[in-house]
């Protein structure tokens, strides 16, 4: 069973809060963009998705005991550089030590295994530090910093860089140096935080290089197990198990509430205690899959934790890769209002509509977190909705961008019309120079446009999009 009585451990979970770190989404979006630009195999990147969410999964499991293990991967609680040195240091330690004995022992499942869960704490760092405020402290900058932690040298690391405290020592009353929640707090965990965008874009740089230092830990092992890892083909069977772990990972992100939570997919506003409820004694009555028997029975990530929040300090960790030099935008799609244009009876029986958002930029889709039974949702002062972010290669002549609006509707999610054309309900986009093609028709990439459905389509809905782009610091 993947609980100890499902009910208590779910009690315990809500209760103890969600975890601190990227909202559940965000990790799985960056764990996959990263993954894929080393050619891994679906296989892999899903299963190191998985591992990233179980880390979250059972730092808030006290039943389970292994929260205080796996907590120590979120990158909290420390308060000076020296403290931040130190973490990095038993950190890239551990994972080189761990990668080189999977490696020896020619298993690619533990290396993909591995990854996922390192991957955790460095996307962590980013968005948990004060790394962006110290880094680039200026505002409207003509691109995204893309220094890492390992790119700075040190004369560059300040001396008042540290993370954020988490549990809060007073959750009545939230200090500026405290983890916090999506309204105050050091954190940029969603877009609905101060400089997410920031943080996003340093951990998009940090995953990156993180993968390509597994690879060299590998390589240097022999590298021949590397494509092995890349082409990671898992049963049929586990194929089927990995699925489900999957939607837990979304399903249970999404539903979490009591105790202060409202949704930790991508933001706050989605959280169903009924629907969490319903859906996780379903999950657990499946048995653990061999994606949780990783944690819970072969304990791997306890390669990663040794002396991770021990003062000593590491004598010459190992090299990692520089960030490879490229030439990278990053697309950026913010949904700024969506709002029914219906009798709601028409979309969700007689309740309001539950929106979320499907939104394929260049091959890759991102789910944005429902809101729940709202028939109108708008951008708080220049907080969007939904901010969807992409990295694409600045040489590419053009980027396709594909829209879809739905309520969430139990198992049969209904998908809204948006586009003001006749049977069709979805917007397609194509960004070429300053321009938006498309359903744009030819629009500047700054402009904030608006798309409503018509008849005869079902379920018409009033979008509010903008789109830009911004460069990468090569």
């Amino acid at each position: 069973m993947k609980f100890h009585g499902w009910l208590a451990t779910l009690s315990a979970f809500c209760l103890a809060g969600a975890a601190s770190a990227f909202d559940t989404g965000h990790h799985s979006d960056l764990t996959r963009e990263a993954m894929a630009e080393f050619g891994m195999s679906e296989d892999a990147i899903q299963t190191a998705q998985v591992e990233n969410w179980l880390v979250d999964y059972y730092s808030n499991q006290p039943t389970v005991g292994l929260d205080k293990e796996l907590g120590q991967l979120h990158f909290d609680n420390l308060k000076t550089t020296d403290e931040v040195r130190n973490y990095w240091g038993h950190l890239t330690v551990n994972t080189r030590n761990a990668v080189a004995a999977a490696a020896k022992a020619k298993n690619p499942m533990r290396i993909v295994q591995l990854t996922g869960m390192s991957l955790h704490a460095v996307q962590d760092f980013y968005t948990h530090s004060n790394w962006v405020e110290v880094q680039r402290p200026a505002v409207n900058l003509a691109n995204y910093s893309t220094r890492t932690w390992f790119d700075a040298t040190p004369g560059r690391l300040v001396t008042t860089l540290r993370t954020g405290t988490y549990p809060p020592a007073n959750p009545a009353s939230i200090q500026p140096t405290e983890h916090g929640n999506y309204d105050l707090g050091m954190n940029h965990d969603s877009y609905v935080r101060p400089r997410f965008d920031e943080a996003y874009v340093y951990g998009y740089c940090g995953s990156r290089q993180w993968v390509a230092a597994i690879k060299s830990w590998v390589d240097a092992v022999d590298p021949r197990v590397w494509p092995t890892v890349q082409t990671l083909a898992l049963s049929s069977t586990n194929r089927t198990t990995l699925q489900k772990d999957l939607q837990a990972a979304y399903r249970i992100s999404e539903w979490i509430a009591a105790s202060g939570n409202d949704g930790h997919w991508k933001g706050k506003g989605s959280g169903s205690g009924a629907d969490f409820v319903k859906f996780a004694a379903v999950w657990a009555s499946g048995g653990d899959s061999i994606f949780v028997d990783s944690i819970k029975k072969d304990n791997v990530h306890r390669d990663l934790t040794a002396g991770l929040t021990t003062s000593a300090l590491v004598v010459a960790p190992p090299a990692v890769p520089a960030s490879p030099r490229f030439n990278k935008q990053a697309v950026r799609v913010k949904t700024m209002e969506v709002e029914e244009q219906l009798s709601r009876k028409s979309v969700n029986g007689s309740s309001k509509p539950n929106y979320f958002a499907k939104i394929t930029i260049g091959g890759q889709e991102f789910i944005e977190t429902m809101q729940s039974k709202r028939d109108s949702i708008r951008a708080f002062r220049d907080i969007p909705v939904w901010y969807t972010i992409k990295f694409i290669n600045a040489a590419d002549a053009s980027t396709n961008i594909h829209y879809e609006l739905f309520s969430e509707n139990g198992k049969d999610d209904t998908m809204c019309d948006i586009n003001p054309k006749a049977m069709k309900q979805s917007l397609d986009f194509a960004l070429t120079g300053r321009a938006v093609g498309g359903d744009a028709g030819n629009a500047d990439r700054g402009s904030l446009l608006n798309f409503i459905g018509a008849a005869p389509d079902k379920f018409p809905a009033r979008v509010r999009i903008a789109f830009d782009s911004l460069p990468l610091e090569p």
